[in-house]
């Protein structure tokens, strides 16, 4: 019961980083995702908390609170680590794109991008659309990101990923 509040707990404070609310309840949320997971059973979804605290730190511009939540994810053997493996490396792209580390991120957001390539999973291209995007502005490559951040808006267009289009 815990790995799910635990998870309900980090979904809430992303939601919250997304729509730019910070304060007390908001820090509670992520405090209680934490506490939760060092519960008997906190493994389960920890790699679903870990990646919601992650992007929620991005949201935040915390990088190095970021950084410590993906790796987390990534480190774990949560039940849920192979669905949260793109958005665990996503996010790290991102952070090492922030870091000015382009290589490091382009072979993070590649690795994400054949791994849902060969998993069938384009439901996450608007995430990769994010990071590749994120990446490609960082570089100077405004053409190529204003074609990947418009392909991952069509994207969640058409699969009414809200949450991805309007960030895209």
């Amino acid at each position: 019961q815990l790995f799910n509040s635990a998870a309900a707990a980090a979904s809430m404070a992303r939601i919250y980083a997304e729509l730019g609310i910070e304060g007390e309840d908001t820090s509670d949320l992520r405090a209680t995702a934490l506490r939760y997971l060092e519960s008997p059973m906190g493994e389960t979804l920890a790699s679903t908390v870990y990646a919601e605290l992650g992007w929620a730190a991005i949201r935040r511009g915390d990088v190095e609170d970021a950084t410590e939540m993906f790796t987390r994810g990534l480190a774990g053997t949560s039940a849920t680590k192979q669905l949260e493996l793109p958005a665990l490396l996503f996010g790290l792209g991102l952070v090492r794109t922030a870091a000015g580390d382009a290589a490091g991120a382009e072979a993070l957001i590649s690795e994400a991008a054949e791994f849902i390539e060969e998993r069938k999973m384009a439901h996450l291209r608007p995430a990769e659309a994010v990071a590749r995007g994120g990446l490609l502005v960082a570089t100077g490559r405004y053409g190529e990101a204003v074609d990947v951040l418009a392909a991952g808006a069509d994207a969640a267009q058409a699969m009414g990923v809200a949450g991805f289009e309007w960030r895209l």
